[in-house]
């Protein structure tokens, strides 16, 4: 199967590191977050930051199951690296700090597995924390994710220390030597009367658990309703129960430990045989039309100096071997798959062959991009039902401009930004045509800053970067119409077209991805309209909502009317385009055009003598306070922050705060500016406000 671990930084590193060290993988190298070498975090940004940036992948065994697992960021600026990785799983951990509960990445990223109907299983982790609080991590899950925690699971503690759990469904207390943290595996004992108040705690957890199994599966409410004790269900009968709300994500089982002390690891990797899907579980409905032929789709690529593209494939049909020819359904075209590797993380493994259900690397796709099918041989319908789907790739947040350093290196400089666009979908390159510099964009103020130390370290550039600017948005708050006229010679073909359309405002609704076609009277021309006409026109809106009317950004949330189309004479599709493009321009500009710009949720967690310094910096960054909490003798501050005001604030929290606090922080969404910001951000970037 293959699993990933889900949400934000919270010990997931030291979790596999102690994976690692129990020597569960193929490659024994074992590694530490708090040293700095933890096995899937291989780039020296990665260990240098103590944060993932790119996913890795691993592939070990666990009781005679084989598990491809991909270790993923928590960062917000990296979410692609989730989105891609969650495209070709089975199955996915949940990691949570236990003194934290659902923090506001682990949302984000919770969405995205919704979005793809992930099975989840939850891992409480650093229990080991003074102010951890296992049953508000519960809570908070069904509070902030919406869905019931089942947990499996209650942590054991002897002089207020973790040293172990019970499980909840066998009854056995499972006690790891906190003397020597490095043992194989923990001692199993059934869990008695004379533990006193271990035992009352787990009882009624137990209990409480197989209450909540009964209201939502029927099989244990058939026990429960029938002679046999509650105590009395079998084991059993409970995990085949839990499996079931798993896979059809009704529930949430949860368990808890402590990685960092390697408590609770081993249960870990026993529910993920146990209560996650093979892939044998899952039915793709896709692989009807593939029959026994190769069915796989690249999810990531990465650029080796030594190896060239490196592309991660996940198989879902049929079998590859080294040296086979594959056709690229997407870009139509046939590459050669020169080797196939096993990773571990930045170390490769040859292998001959490899089938349904393994991530792979391969290396020789030339012309492979992320999101794209691949198979053994050529579809006739390769553009319909044989492309699976590809990756959801978000807007950049932040942008800025490029240059070389000298004209010798703008080639090697060009060469580099494709081959980090080609690895990461959420990295933009653009040329502004007004004035030819070169642009990149990405998710966050950390993402640009990772691309210039890969352009430094990786390619041996220099380049100059210019300052960060905010990708805003452009909206209108009115309805225009415009009616435009294309009257042109151009050679001898002479070209008039007529179009009338009209923008109104669709707040929301983002794009529009089709024209709204409207009927005047018992004018009923545009029912005749040629499709290709259509298509024409629908790509010169495209083209016109690139670049909004204030200051060029894109533009959202509208909607587009076509009342009427003329043409005379003969024309050509690009000059029915130009025209709608035209007649759209010159609408947005007439519709109130307003800015609107991203707005950050952010999770502030402190002490209480910090407060004070943290709402006052909230407030002189236009922030808006939502909430201040104290949890477990921490507090959480819930704040919303425009992205503009978050340059910088990582670096400027650990100034006023010494470094005690930790924050997280995601994209909720865009908001329309005040006019007077409005009017100083056009002045600033040399526009005329309104």
């Amino acid at each position: 199967m293959t699993i990933l671990r889900l949400a934000g930084p919270f010990g997931r590193r030291a979790l596999f590191s102690q994976l690692k060290a129990r020597k569960l993988f193929i490659i024994d190298i074992a590694g530490n977050v708090d040293r700095g070498d933890t096995v899937t975090d291989y780039m020296d940004q990665e260990r240098d930051r103590g944060i993932t940036i790119t996913s890795a992948a691993v592939t070990f065994y666990w009781n005679d199951h084989k598990v491809n697992l991909i270790d993923t960021p928590g960062h917000i600026d990296f979410t692609v690296e989730v989105e891609r990785s969650l495209r070709v799983l089975d199955g996915g951990i949940v990691v949570l700090d236990g003194s934290r509960g659902v923090e506001a990445q682990t949302v984000t990223v919770w969405r995205q597995a919704n979005r793809y109907g992930v099975p989840r299983i939850a891992y409480i982790n650093k229990l080991d924390k003074a102010n951890a609080d296992f049953e508000d991590s519960l809570n908070s899950i069904q509070k902030k994710l919406h869905i019931l925690p089942l947990p499996l699971q209650i942590p054991v503690f002897s002089e207020d220390k973790i040293c172990g759990v019970v499980d909840l469904i066998t009854m056995e207390k499972v006690v790891w030597d906190r003397k020597d943290e490095a043992s194989a595996g923990p001692q199993r004992a059934p869990v008695t009367k004379a533990d006193d108040d271990l035992w009352e705690r787990s009882e009624e957890a137990r209990l409480n658990l197989i209450g909540e199994l009964a209201d939502i599966d029927e099989a244990i409410a058939s026990l429960v309703l029938g002679d046999i004790k509650v105590q009395d269900i079998p084991p059993q009968k409970i995990h085949n129960a839990v499996r079931k709300v798993t896979l059809d994500k009704t529930a949430l089982p949860v368990l808890c430990g402590s990685s960092l002390k390697n408590i609770g690891v081993q249960p870990l990797l026993d529910a993920v045989n146990l209560y996650l899907p093979s892939p044998d579980d899952i039915q793709h409905d896709f692989k009807k039309f593939y029959k026994d032929s190769l069915c796989a789709l690249a999810f990531k690529t990465i650029h080796n100096q030594q190896r060239g593209p490196v592309t991660f494939l996940r198989l879902y049909n049929g079998s590859l071997k080294s040296g086979d020819s594959l056709h690229n359904l997407n870009r139509e075209c046939v590459e050669k798959a020169s080797r196939l590797i096993k990773v571990f993380a930045d170390e490769f493994e040859d292998i001959k062959s490899a089938y349904a259900g393994d991530i792979i690397a391969v290396i020789g796709l030339k012309k492979t991009f992320t999101g794209d099918t691949l198979s053994d041989r050529k579809h006739q319908d390769s553009k319909g039902n044989y492309v699976l789907a590809g990756v959801e790739v978000g807007e950049p947040v932040f942008f800025c401009s490029v240059e070389a350093s000298s004209l010798t290196e703008q080639a090697a400089l060009e060469q580099a930004l494709e081959n980090l666009q080609k690895e990461d979908p959420s990295f933009k390159v653009w040329v502004d045509e007004s004035t030819g510099e070169i642009n990149i964009g990405g998710m966050g103020e950390l993402h640009i800053e990772i691309i210039k130390h890969k352009l430094v370290t990786e390619y041996k550039l220099d380049p100059y970067m210019g300052p960060l600017h905010v990708s805003y948005k452009e909206t209108v708050a009115a309805a225009a119409t415009e009616t435009y006229t294309l009257d042109q010679t151009i050679g001898n073909k002479h070209h008039h077209i007529v179009v009338s359309m009209t923008v109104n405002p669709n707040p929301g609704k983002g794009i529009p991805r089709k024209l709204e076609l409207v009927h005047h009277g018992e004018d009923n021309s545009l029912l005749h309209l040629r499709q290709d006409h259509v298509k024409a026109l629908t790509e010169g809106v495209h083209t016109a909502l690139l670049q909004g009317p204030i200051l060029n950004f894109p533009v959202t949330d509208v909607q587009v009317e076509l009342h009427s189309l003329q043409i005379e004479g003969r024309t050509t599709l690009p000059m029915i385009s130009a025209a709608a493009t035209q007649c759209i321009s010159q609408a947005l500009s007439n519709a109130e055009p307003l800015l609107l710009q991203p707005m950050m949720s952010v999770e502030i967690f402190t002490e209480v003598e910090r407060i004070g310094g943290i709402l006052d910096d909230l407030k002189n960054r236009k922030g808006t306070i939502e909430n201040v909490e104290n949890k477990g003798g921490a507090h959480i501050i819930t704040a919303l922050l425009p992205l503009a005001e978050t340059t910088g604030y990582a670096t400027n929290l650990r100034r006023i705060t010494s470094g005690q606090t930790t924050f997280s922080m995601e994209l909720l969404g865009y908001k329309e500016m005040d006019p007077n910001e409005q009017n100083a951000l056009c002045e600033k970037m040399g526009a005329t406000g309104f």
